[in-house]
């Protein structure tokens, strides 16, 4: 039994949705991977203006669907283009 569920989670910056914390860290790395085995496989079929679309929809649309108010903190972790 945990006494002190959220003992230390400050530290960790987790309250605030600004800054990346270590969870956001994994999961956009994981995030990243699957991005790119995406455009790979589909590298023949997406010319670059469509992928650059599809990026910044992943990007800008998708992301708030998945990370909620986590987003403007995972959201900084990914490449600009």
């Amino acid at each position: 039994m945990e006494l002190f569920l959220d003992f230390g989670m400050e530290y960790f910056g987790y309250d605030d949705t600004t800054k990346p914390n270590i969870d956001d860290y994994r999961k956009m790395d994981e995030a990243m991977e699957k991005m790119v085995g995406f455009f790979n496989k589909h590298a023949e079929s997406l010319g670059e203006k469509a992928a650059s679309e599809v990026y910044e929809f992943m990007k800008k649309n998708v992301l708030d669907l998945t990370a909620e108010k986590r987003a403007p903190a995972a959201r900084s972790l990914l490449p600009v283009t």
